[in-house]
Parts: structure tokens; sequence; C-alpha cells
């Protein structure tokens, strides 16, 4: 059991700044929904930690509200012109 815990740690440390960065790039809500998830378990993990560590398991509350951000956007584009 702990091998998959490791595996998925893992998996998630690679797979969460490449979803990362796309969402930013494209600023796509959804993808900002799955880096949620998958920084999920860092951020358990580091919520357990010192108080100077325990600060980056706020991180998936960023993530958070920059899906909302880009969920907002998306659905009320700005018109241009008249």
């Amino acid at each position: 059991m702990a091998v998959l815990y490791a595996v998925l740690f893992w998996i998630s440390a690679i797979i969460s700044p490449i979803i990362f960065l796309y969402g930013i790039f494209k600023r796509s809500w959804v993808a900002m929904v799955l880096c949620f998830f998958t920084v999920l378990p860092f951020s358990l993990y580091a919520l357990s930690g010192e108080p100077f560590v325990s600060y980056i398991g706020y991180m998936p509350l960023i993530l958070l509200l920059l899906a909302v951000l880009f969920y907002k956007k998306s659905r009320n584009p700005v018109k241009k012109g008249t």
C-alpha cells in the first residue's frame, strides 16, 4: 500500500506543474480544477509539517480561486464595439 501512495505522489508531482502552466497560458478553468486535485496530496502532506512549511498547504485554495476567476471570465466575454 505504501508503494501506491509513493507512485501517486510522484505522478502528481510530475503532472501538476504541467497542468498548472497549461491552465495559466490557456486561461482554462478546467485545467485549474484538475491542478487543484493533483496538488491536493502535496498540500495535505505540507499541512502536517512545521508552520513555515504548512503555508504551502494553502496553495490549492489559490488554484481554486484562479479557477473561479477563469470561469467567470469565460462566461462573461468582453464585447468590443457596439
